[in-house]
């Protein structure tokens, strides 16, 4: 018994030291271009405030994810950051990271919807929705690609998601910004240039 508990503690321990603790849903979370490097991912540096309650943050959870806020159990809300390389063509590099992301991780395919413009915080972005998963995985998404904003850092994409249903045939934006977890979120992100 002591043994397990010994081990356990020492798992937890370990995981804090690589990922850093989940933090609470009003704490500011700040993801540094030195800590993507520790990270051996691509610098990017930003913080973001999630809002309502309802989030779970880890940084770094897994090789290609900067940080991840993560809803209750039981169906799909989050939003993920995520390294992203656009090729000059943005819509096809777009759809080649949803795919890369999502289609892994499930048998029925990928809903895609049209790219639209969207506002975030008083500026332009543009937005792919899609529709990803089965059950209670199934969710209607959006791919917002952020361009780097300062020398020697990379662009990202935002992976937001709120639950769909069966009955959901398109992916629709404006159902993943109605969550006010998401939007409200989302309007605390801080893009830094260093």
């Amino acid at each position: 018994m002591e043994r397990t508990v010994l081990f356990c503690s020492i798992m937890i321990i370990l995981m804090m030291a690589w990922s850093g603790p989940p933090v609470s849903a009003e704490g500011k979370i700040t993801i540094t271009a030195q800590a993507c490097k520790v990270h051996k991912l691509p610098p990017v540096s930003f913080s973001i405030t999630p809002q309502g309650g309802a989030f779970i943050a880890s940084r770094f959870p897994d090789k290609a994810t900067y940080l991840m806020l993560s809803g209750p159990p039981g169906g799909v809300l989050n939003i993920a950051f995520i390294p992203y390389r656009d090729n000059g063509e943005t819509e096809a590099s777009l759809k080649s990271a949803i795919e890369s992301r999502f289609k892994a991780h499930s048998t029925t395919p990928l809903i895609m919807g049209r790219i639209r413009d969207i506002d975030l915080k008083g500026s332009q972005y543009m937005a792919l929705p899609f529709i990803a998963g089965t059950g209670p995985a199934r969710g209607n998404w959006i791919a917002i690609p952020i361009p780097a904003e300062g020398e020697g850092l990379a662009s990202m994409v935002i992976f937001c998601g709120v639950a769909a249903s069966m009955r959901d045939t398109e992916p629709e934006i404006q159902k993943v910004f109605q969550n006010p977890e998401i939007s409200k979120t989302l309007q605390t992100l801080e893009l830094k240039t260093k």
